[in-house]
């Protein structure tokens, strides 16, 4: 996996803004996922800024209904420890452990979420601010073969066309750099503000702009994670 580097990730409406050279955290993996039998694995969490980082984590069950992502504390996935204060340069190890979940062919998904808590106590009435938060996707996969299988559907709303995959697989997929195109027309790039994860059992929605109110079909292009997915979905009116 992948080292990230995190450095001011401002989420809106939760975050209060940080300088750009504050607090920087340096995290592997960035996707933890646990195969078979295994049910345990570890994140470690560097602090690689010159001030102190005190962090709240937390584990939440991930789930996608009608084309939107929700996280319910879970009851499956523990993570610990639960709070960690990191002097500057000081390395943390989260564990992970898995409890309770029954055997089966299809692929749980988690998200870790880690909370940067900042030192100075809030004003009273504001409540707890975060200055940073992280959301890693944890996934348990089954034994043997696990794979997507994604269905697509087109309609059309008074914001734009509504664009609705739904993932029958047994297996997340991530779609990155995604493509609409009508026709010859250039390609419409779709908005990147959804989670680019479709889990299985689950899907997303994306409203696109910019589709002739005329046309009857568009093709989908995109980088997968188990390869390039392309797509000719009718649309309806």
């Amino acid at each position: 996996m992948k080292r990230l580097t995190i450095l001011g990730i401002a989420i809106a409406g939760m975050v209060t803004a940080m300088p750009a050279s504050a607090q920087e955290l340096g995290i592997n993996p960035v996707r933890i996922e646990m195969v078979g039998n295994t049910r345990a694995a570890i994140v470690t969490v560097r602090n690689t800024s010159d001030a102190p980082v005190n962090l709240q984590v937390r584990a939440m069950d991930w789930q996608q209904v009608d084309g939107k992502e929700s996280f319910t504390p879970s009851d499956m996935l523990m993570a610990s420890p639960p709070m960690a204060a990191l002097a500057p340069g000081e390395t943390q190890v989260v564990r992970l452990n898995v409890d309770g979940l029954p055997p089966g062919d299809v692929e749980k998904a988690f998200r870790l979420v880690l909370d940067q808590i900042p030192t100075v106590t809030p004003t009273e009435g504001t409540g707890m601010r975060i200055k940073l938060r992280v959301l890693l996707p944890v996934f348990v996969l089954p034994k043997g073969k696990a794979s997507p299988d994604l269905h697509w559907a087109a309609t059309r709303s008074d914001q734009g066309l509504i664009l609705t995959a739904t993932n029958n697989g047994t297996r997340h997929d991530r779609l990155i750099h995604m493509k609409v195109t009508v026709g010859t027309a250039a390609p419409i790039e779709v908005p990147s503000s959804n989670s680019a994860y479709i889990l299985s059992s689950g899907s997303q929605s994306w409203t696109i702009v910019g589709v002739p109110a005329g046309a009857q079909s568009l093709h989908i292009s995109s980088d997968g994670d188990f390869g390039a997915v392309n797509a000719d979905v009718p649309i309806t009116p």
